[in-house]
């Protein structure tokens, strides 16, 4: 066994394994962002259809 081996399997590996098993590195930063990113697209859609909605008003004029 090398040397990298006894540091990936030793106390300090299982260490390691333990906290990215209590805090996957893919579940928690990701949910913050997608729900960012879906109320900005969400506030582009709704300002998108107002202009549509004058746009049309205005040329009904």
């Amino acid at each position: 066994m090398s040397q990298d081996e006894g540091a990936k399997n030793g106390p300090e590996g299982a260490d390691a394994r333990r906290k990215s098993a209590a805090n996957p590195p893919s579940a928690t930063p990701k949910k913050p962002a997608r729900e960012a990113r879906e109320a900005r697209l969400a506030a582009a859609l709704r300002a998108n259809l107002r202009r549509r909605k004058e746009a049309a008003r205005k040329e009904k004029d």
